[in-house]
């Protein structure tokens, strides 16, 4: 007999978030950090394609993730084991976000691993479950279910919508490194940071056009992150892409995450466009997005066969 064959497959896409703003706060009696940020999705994706199967498979095209490490398994098996349901499912995913990397590839991937795995099951999940489920995961997973553009709380779960415009690009510089996310927080010096978070530091948007320059890009926020400290010690190749984006014309320039990914702020004009390419010819890992106003939480599904047409979803702001 031959293999059995995989059905009913379809895809979506997962976003890559940059953080505009990262304050950490303390540490928190369970082992977490208090932190306040703002998080932006943006059009950098991993692509997810789902099928039928016996059991929970999760494949990874691009990189090499062991995949008792990978959240997108950890993920399927503590939906399985919260809802009681016995079927598998066979994740594969495309990476074009790079790993360890302060991006959310990982959280990203397993919220989009929880979507796809409720329509193959046919779970009526509510999202608020769902968030309460990748939290288990992973603190940035919740954003990926809910929405584009958010300020995050705790320990990132604690999610407040808000409102930015994204009429502008961003510049992601990609150094050949990587960073744990754990060591990044165990190493900076709490003691150096801010114990009051900024409250009433939000705008409602971000504004264009403002100065002389018309390559600088001001956006009304006070661009932080306290964990740019510890990783620019160990990694001062981080601050060398700061300065040559900056020097570049590129503004604001600010480490996303626990890095090393460095993003930077342009206008969609032929000045951004120019100055884009420029910084490109002399940094090869610069890679381009733009900022999503939103997600869709509850995606349209298209099921497609056979396997080599594979469909891409839709997902609210995300390109077809």
């Amino acid at each position: 007999m031959g293999k059995p064959v995989l059905n009913a497959m379809f895809s979506l896409l997962a976003p890559a978030k940059i953080n505009l703003y990262l304050k950490v706060l303390y540490k928190r009696p369970d082992g977490f950090h208090e932190i306040d940020t703002v998080m932006q999705a943006i059009s950098l994706f991993d692509r997810l394609t789902f099928y039928s199967d016996s059991k929970i498979r999760v494949l990874t095209k691009g990189c090499r993730i062991p995949q008792k490490n990978n959240l997108v398994t950890k993920a399927l098996l503590l939906l399985r084991e919260y809802t009681g349901i016995k079927k598998g499912i066979r994740v594969v995913i495309d990476k074009k976000i790079p790993v360890a990397a302060g991006l959310g590839g990982g959280s990203s991937d397993a919220a989009t691993a929880l979507l796809g795995a409720c329509h193959l099951w046919r779970l009526p999940l509510s999202i608020s479950e769902l968030s309460h489920l990748g939290a288990q995961v992973g603190s940035d997973v919740p954003f990926f279910l809910t929405s584009g553009q958010a300020r995050a709380r705790g320990r990132g779960e604690q999610l407040t919508k808000i409102t930015l415009r994204t009429d502008y690009w961003i510049a992601l510089a990609c150094p050949h490194l990587s960073v744990s996310t754990p060591w990044a927080y165990q190493a900076l010096n709490l003691s150096l940071t801010s114990s009051n978070s900024r409250s009433n530091f939000l705008a409602t948007e971000i504004k264009s056009g403002v100065g002389e320059d018309p390559r600088r890009f001001p956006l009304a926020l006070p661009f932080s992150n306290d964990l740019e400290a510890p990783v620019v010690r160990r990694f001062p190749e981080v601050e060398e892409i700061k300065k040559a984006l900056l020097e570049a014309g590129f503004g604001p320039v600010l480490m996303s995450g626990s890095g090393p990914v460095v993003w930077a702020a342009f206008p969609k004009n032929s000045a951004g466009e120019e100055l884009a390419e420029h910084i490109k010819r002399k940094h090869a890992m610069l890679l381009k997005a733009m900022g999503l106003s939103g997600l869709s939480p509850r995606p349209k599904f298209f099921i497609v066969r056979p396997l080599a047409a594979c469909t891409t979803v839709s997902v609210g702001g995300r390109p077809a």
